[in-house]
């Protein structure tokens, strides 16, 4: 008996390997699920099918609920690192087109970790990231639920194709934040420096970031030094 049908692509070893695993926890519990592969024109189809027998599938009916929410949620990552990393890149480059690629790399890590639940969250971008996280894969569960058969790439057009919208929001957030922590560690940098070369002038400087972005610069007795701080290093 077949269970599901998903079709791909692109490269599916990694998701082949995880199936494959929810297959072996299976055995364990005394139900036979076999994977089958097969091409047809350009699409790879991976099948699972049930053993035919009246105790496994009464087994499996007892586990079904689960076999479906796990395969759901490997669907969902293998969309985000497959797909949505495409697009996440190219958001990235168009955007902010004077990043470096070993920026605009790691800006795309952070989002796909983001997208996928195992990144850091802002206040303002979790709510978004779990809410379309848990919605895409609400749609995944339906669609199983009523279809044997998911190819990725027609999921992807017909049922996806309102969040991109929320995929641009998610990167330009995770991407200005990234850089505004890379100017605050460039910024601090420099102000060591300039606290090295001032002979022990400064034993102690704060710096507040105000909530605009600017910093302002002061000393111990909190004198502002900001203007002192800017001249100081035009001279160097």
């Amino acid at each position: 008996m077949i269970l599901l049908s998903i079709g791909f692509s692109k490269d599916n070893r990694e998701f082949y390997d995880r199936l494959n695993e929810l297959c072996q926890y299976f055995k364990e519990k005394g139900v036979n699920i076999s994977l089958i592969e097969n091409k047809i024109s350009n699409i790879n189809y991976i099948k699972c099918v049930l053993k035919e027998t009246e105790r496994d599938i009464k087994i499996f009916d007892s586990f079904s609920e689960m076999f479906y929410i796990y395969v759901s949620n490997l669907i969902y990552e293998y969309i985000v690192n497959y797909y949505d990393s495409v697009s996440v890149e190219k958001i990235i480059k168009t955007n902010y087109d004077f990043l470096s690629q070993e920026d605009v790399q790691i800006i795309k890590d952070k989002c796909i970790m983001a997208l996928n639940g195992t990144g850091i969250f802002t206040q303002d971008g979790i709510q978004l990231i779990i809410n379309r996280k848990n919605t895409i894969l609400k749609l995944i569960e339906e669609y199983l639920d009523e279809n044997k058969e998911l190819i990725i790439d027609g999921f992807i057009t017909f049922r996806l194709r309102n969040f991109s919208n929320d995929l641009k929001i998610i990167v330009e957030k995770i991407t200005e934040e990234y850089i505004i922590e890379k100017e605050y560690s460039e910024f601090i940098k420099l102000l060591k420096y300039f606290v090295d070369i001032q002979e022990s002038r400064y034993d102690i400087v704060n710096v507040i970031i105000q909530k605009d972005g600017n910093y302002l610069i002061y000393d111990r007795q909190y004198n502002n030094i900001t203007t002192e701080f800017l001249k100081i290093f035009l001279l160097i």
